[in-house]
């Protein structure tokens, strides 16, 4: 490259000669950066970019290659296998805990530094600071103008990195330089000149405004001083530099904190590229008023990368949760230093995680975010040895599908982030470069936010607005966000679980940029100022990168000297007009600084340029040395390095290094030969297989298509195996993200192929199972499919005829045989399934199941009960304990025998403990167990928790399906055992947003039937008798419903409506819903736990119609209902004794037996009153009271105000408000207390939302 004279400018100001140390661009700020993003841990499995430089070096020395490019094609034979470990043995801090310790400076930690007079010592470095030379800090003055000296090779380019990052404190490597000001006193300064830019000690300039706003959102994150914990730390930080319109939303929910206003907080701060975001979340946190207060605080950051978003899906986490554990290792090695005798936070926070996160869990997190290694104690044997950490990485089924894995992850995830706010108040999370940010990123953002358990967090989302459109994911998410607000929005929900502030950042004005210059020239000559600052405004529009760029540039072109006689900076304006360029483009000019680089450090930063092994404290110097290589050129680069570390690197190294390895190839020229593009298809599928565990399922499909698209046409012919691997694993990747066609077009090509074996097909099987089993319309065909899997497996299952009718007795019975056999002696004696065909087809049985019981199809006894032989026949595997609970369904829908069925349910609980990994069908066997049968032999309060625990066990083992049927079904079951009504609702708005957005459309469905009803009963609707309004549209509901394969959520809508007529006292429409409904809802659903209590309610309606129109048919059916009860009070219902006992006392009524109707009654209301069911409670006080009106108006009025306040204590305000209008002359306005419950105003509520 040609070398300009610094008075030879044309549009861009230029480069000045090479000073002595030949590094006067960007390498100052381009810190070293292992894969693991943490400066200088060495890992002798992983690569460094220290590992290339030195294999480059040695050939290099040798004078063998010319172009310093060439040490990397591996033509030489004497690197010493071209690879090596890099180690830091010139430093004091050569072990991993040392360096995870200095890399605690680059956490900020809002401590009790705060409360100190001298805190206003804490300034930053601009980052445009790090583009310096690499020389010593006392001698840098000196080399400012100088071109002499010998440049430096790469080798030492990086010894002086390493040299900094060890001794200068509190240097992040992906963050730009945090240090204590020169005005204080210790190591920790950096010693300044005179003569020198202080750019060192700016502060935040023109950003008042935007700095008091975080500063109050941070303080809505803090609870009452009472409750914070105390964190021991010894950080704190600022910076400099980046006015405009602020806007807020806020969203209703419970909070774990729960502490008025206290909620989580999303800031996002958008700008063009170099307007001081990150300085302005990073500054704005140390000067923080709210956190005087605090003394546990914690503000981490990170930050996305574009060119390493396939390679480290969870940057910005990965180096937050760095600076976390580097900031528990200081805590802790201070501690020890001091002698405490006390507790550290890093082991109480080591217990909270070890208690909160089981050996799965940790190892789910250890595997993503690798440094959380030091969080988890090593595992010991019962010897005492201790045998490292592998112990907690639980091993993924071979059939697990992405989304169980994703799922697992996210459950982990989010119990992680709960204990860690917990002891961190408040915690702070700044995620720099949002717009580079992945779907698996932005899916752990949301996890924070919509968090109602976890302590409240304020996360700073960082984003250039000009990269963000309205179809990018991260605007989606947004808005998605944003809908949650306006779906909630006046809900009944006790307080915010989060609030939504937009602050968008723009150039310095004119006052600002003065305030900064004044801080640079180290001046207050406002002649001087006014001279510049129109200058500085014309070439870079305030913009503060470009600003300070510029600044540096002309000092480093000698338009700016420091005159020691006058002691003071000089310039001439005219000159700096006319002889420099804008710096719109300061990519350009960075890359033009670099140019008078030597070879070796040209090379590092080509190497750099491709964003696998180094890190960079702002965007526009990496772009500038992206520049450095464009076009074909940068793709034989990428290749020839690419293709050299897939040479060097030993198996182990290849693991770490997969996703760089793959994306240089990827990216590079395409391969030549056959040969090569089968290699580079295996190394797609490598990590594409790497990217699923760790639940990155975008990356995971995006790697499985390159592999793809390398295949040659005869794949199947010459490399079946690589092609049946991706195959796979695209499918269960796109099958997680919902790219049904596809999914469906990979799964029919190999699905129709002779010579697959059927045990390859099965992930493929259930891949298309699933997607046919949630469009609607196609049970038939997802059915018809398991079957003929299974005959391929020789499993046959008539479908239909003679067959199938003859099979279903023979099921029937053998079923009662079985039970007699069912002992504790005989279960523990069964073994684990080892014959992986009854493995896979026992999976395939019991998704046939759950689509056969979806579809209500005759085939489900017969599955479930060759599901129970085959277990009883070959042994246990996953799919046993939910076979037990389907028998369990059937003993109890077919016989009736409730006994029968809890034994076969139980029996399905203690199978769990047998199964090697009982998680994976906890959820599942919860679920068909608890709902379908312990509601029916149990009290139904005690089937409540279990419900709730199968959700959480479900997300935790990827079981999405059977964990949002534990969700949806708690709610069925906490309504009808009386719970209250604002929290279902709150839990309705979390968990059954959750089915939509997970594509669970005919559970959501269902589920809102519930959700609507408890709308209607709390009087947030505008008809109470009819199901529309936030939660679904009736009309719309009753037309989708015309399909066979939704028949199965017209039983939840007809048990609702009869519960509605019931409970709001329109019995005509209730008798005639019941007259055309109950013999079918018995009959299609008799395991439907709503059955027991709807005899009740359509009971009442037919008795009240009976009263007022004597059709002796409404009585006729009121007496059938009445049996059923007695029926299930006999076969030993529990739930069942006051709906059985209310009822008799009704019929009684209708005879004129006022004496015993009356006994019957009263104890109906205590055994209600007394099983919790407070709704029911509540319903036979008011007709119990209205009974007594003619002939006991004083015990009436008693029966009939306690009925209101159990009403309004149940949340049903709007039945409360139409039994206060119906009785207005007889009962008391609400200001009494009645039977224990106070009734005021307050209590009662309103109608309209809050």
């Amino acid at each position: 490259m040609r070398k300009t004279s610094p008075r030879n400018i044309s549009g861009l100001a230029p480069s000045p000669p090479a000073p002595k140390g030949g590094c006067d661009t960007g390498l100052r700020g381009l810190q070293r950066g292992f894969p693991s993003g943490m400066n200088g841990i060495n890992r002798s499995s992983r690569l460094t970019t220290a590992d290339i430089v030195a294999a480059a070096d040695v050939t290099y020395a040798s004078g063998r290659f010319e172009d310093p490019s060439q040490a990397l094609n591996g033509d030489n034979s004497n690197t010493a296998a071209g690879v090596h470990t890099f180690d830091n043995t010139s430093g004091t801090c050569s072990g991993r805990t040392e360096q995870l310790i200095k890399g605690a400076g680059r956490a900020v930690v809002i401590s009790k530094h705060l409360d100190r007079e001298d805190s206003s010592c804490h300034d930053v470095r601009p980052f445009d600071d790090n583009i310096s030379t690499l020389t010593d800090p006392e001698n840098e003055s000196n080399n400012n103008r100088s071109g002499s000296g010998r440049r430096k090779r790469g080798s030492e380019v990086m010894e002086e990195l390493d040299h900094i990052s060890r001794t200068t404190p509190f240097l992040p490597s992906n963050q730009g330089r945090i240090r204590n000001s020169s005005k204080g006193s210790g190591s920790n300064s950096i010693p300044t000149s005179t003569n020198r830019l202080r750019f060192h000690e700016l502060q935040l300039h023109g950003r008042e405004k935007e700095v008091q706003i975080l500063q109050e959102c941070l303080s809505k994150t803090l609870p009452p001083p009472s409750s914070r914990p105390l964190a021991s730390s010894t950080t704190s930080f600022g910076a400099s530099e980046g006015d405009d319109k602020c806007n807020m939303d806020g969203m209703d929910g419970n909070n774990a904190d729960d502490h008025g206003d206290c909620c989580h907080q999303l800031v996002l701060l958008s700008g063009e590229s170099g307007v001081g975001k990150t300085a302005l979340a990073v500054g704005a946190m140390e000067t923080a008023k709210p956190l005087q207060g605090s003394k546990s605080g914690i503000c981490l950051w990170g930050k996305f990368d574009q060119a390493k978003a396939m390679q480290e899906p969870y940057a910005a986490f990965v180096g937050a949760f760095q600076q976390l554990v580097g900031n528990l290792l200081l805590s802790k090695k201070e501690q020890e230093d001091a002698g405490a005798d006390s507790q550290s936070l890093y082991q109480t926070l080591q217990n909270e995680l070890m208690s909160a996160l089981d050996s799965a869990e940790r190892g789910i997190m250890v595997e993503t975010f690798e440094d959380l290694d030091e969080l988890f104690p090593p595992a010991s044997s019962s010897d005492g040895r201790v045998h490292g950490r592998t112990w907690r990485r639980r091993q993924p089924s071979s059939q697990e599908s992405h989304e169980a894995k994703k799922s697992r992850f996210h459950n982990a995830f989010r119990k992680f982030i709960r204990v860690i706010a917990k002891q961190y108040r408040p915690l702070c999370i700044v995620l720099d470069d949002l717009q580079w940010a992945g779907l698996s990123s932005l899916a752990l953002l949301e996890i924070i936010l919509i968090d109602p358990l976890c302590s409240s967090v304020m996360i700073i989302g960082v984003y250039r607005s000009k990269e963000v459109d309205e179809t990018h994911s991260f605007s989606k998410v947004v808005r998605d966000l944003r809908q949650r607000l306006k779906d909630n929005s006046g809900s009944s929900m006790k307080g915010p679980v989060y609030e939504i502030h937009d602050i968008p950042i723009g150039n310095l004005d004119m006052d600002a940029t003065r305030g900064l210059l004044s801080d640079i020239l180290s001046t207050d000559d406002q002649d001087k100022l006014d001279e510049l600052v129109p200058i500085c405004h014309e070439k870079t529009r305030n913009n503060p990168f470009f600003l300070l760029t510029f600044v540096r540039s002309l000092c480093d072109n000698h338009y700016l000297e420091f005159n020691l006689s006058l002691y003071e900076w000089k310039f001439d304006p005219e000159e700096i007009r006319t002889g420099t360029g804008s710096t719109e483009n300061v990519a350009e000019m960075v890359k033009q600084r670099m140019g008078y680089l030597d070879a070796r450090s040209l090379l590092v930063l080509k190497l750099a340029g491709e964003g696998a092994f180094l890190r960079w404290v702002h965007d526009s110097i990496q772009e500038a040395a992206i520049l450095l290589v464009s076009g074909e050129a940068r793709r034989c680069l990428e290749k020839e390095i690419g293709s050299t570390l897939l040479e060097k690197l030993s198996e182990t190294q290849l693991d770490s290094a997969v996703f760089v390895v793959t994306n240089l190839l990827n990216n590079g020229t395409p391969p030549a030969t056959r040969e090569d593009r089968l290699q580079l298809a295996s190394l797609n599928l490598r990590a594409a297989n790497a990217a699923a565990f760790r639940s990155a399922v975008e990356n995971a499909a995006t790697y499985a298509r390159s592999g793809l698209d390398l295949l040659p046409e005869d794949k199947w012919e010459t490399c079946a195996e690589l092609t049946l691997g991706l195959y796979t694993t695209s499918c269960r990747a796109e099958t997680c993200l919902g790219s049904h066609e596809y999914v469906m077009a990979l799964t029919d090509e190999v699905l129709q192929r002779d010579n697959i074996k059927p045990l390859e097909k099965l992930p493929l099987v259930l891949s298309k199972a699933s997607i046919l089993e949630s469009q609607d319309g196609r049970f038939e065909e997802a059915m018809s499919l398991c079957s003929s899997y299974l005959k391929e497996l020789g499993c046959r299952i008539p479908r239909s005829g003679i067959s199938l009718v003859c099979g279903t007795v023979k099921t029937l019975v053998a079923i009662k045989g079985t039970k007699k056999k069912l002992s504790e002696e005989f279960i523990s004696k069964l073994p684990v399934a080892q014959d992986p065909k009854v493995v896979a087809a026992m999976l395939v049985l019991d998704k046939y199941c759950a689509i056969a019981i979806i579809a209500s199809s005759p085939v489900f006894p017969l599955i479930a009960h060759r599901m129970l032989s085959f277990t009883l026949k070959h042994g246990l595997c996953d799919a046993s304990p939910p076979a037990f609970a389907l028998v369990a369904m059937l003993m109890l829908a077919v016989f009736g025998d409730l006994q029968g069925a809890s034994l076969y349910a139980t029996t399905s609980k203690d199978l769990m403990p047998m199964l090697p990994n009982p998680q994976i069908c906890q959820a599942r066997t919860v679920f068909l167990s608890s709902f379908f049968t312990f509601a029916w032999t149990q009290p139904l309060n005690s089937s409540v928790k279990p419900l709730l625990e199968g959700y959480e066990v479900g997300l935790a083992n990827g079981d999405i399906d059977s964990a949002l049927y534990c969700v949806g079904t708690y709610v069925t079951v906490a309504m009808l055992a009386g719970r209250p009504l604002e929290g279902l609702l709150d839990d309705c708005r979390v968990y059954f947003g959750q089915m939509k957005k997970l594509g669970r459309e005919r559970m959501y469905i269902a589920c809102n039937i519930c959700w609507q009803a408890i709308l209607n009963l709390m009087g947030f609707s505008e008809d109470h008798l009819t199901l529309t309004g936030e939660a679904m549209d009736q009309e719309e509901f009753l037309v989708n419903t015309l399909s066979p394969e939704m028949e199965s959520n017209l039983c939840v809508f007809h048990w609702i409506r009869a519960f509605l007529y019931s409970i709001f006292g329109n019995t005509a429409l209730g008798a005639n819903h019941a007259i055309e409904i109950a013999e079918w809802l018995f009959k299609k659903f008799p395991w439907y736990p709503p059955n027991f209590c709807l005899p009740y309610y359509m009971g009442t309606s037919l008795i009240d119609t009976y009263k007022t129109q004597k059709k002796k048919k409404y009585l006729k059916h009121a007496k059938f209902l009445s049996l059923k009860l007695d029926n299930y009070a006999k076969k030993g219902n529990p739930n069942v004794q006051h709906y059985k006992m209310a009822l008799e006392g009704e019929m009684l009524a209708l005879k004129d037996k006022t004496g015993e109707a009356t006994s019957k009654l009263e104890k109906a209301i205590a055994l209600a009153t007394r099983g919790g069911f407070i709704h029911d409670s509540a319903l036979m006080n008011e007709r119990f009271g209205n009974f007594l009106m003619p002939t006991d108006g004083q015990r009436a009025l008693h029966h009939l105000t306690v009925a209101y306040s159990l009403y309004v204590e149940w949340g049903a305000r709007k039945k409360a408000e139409m039994l206060l209008e119906k009785h207005k002359d007889l009962l008391p306005r609400p200001t009494d207390v009645v039977a224990g419950y106070t009734i005021s105003p307050s209590t009662l509520g309103s109608s309209t939302h809050r």
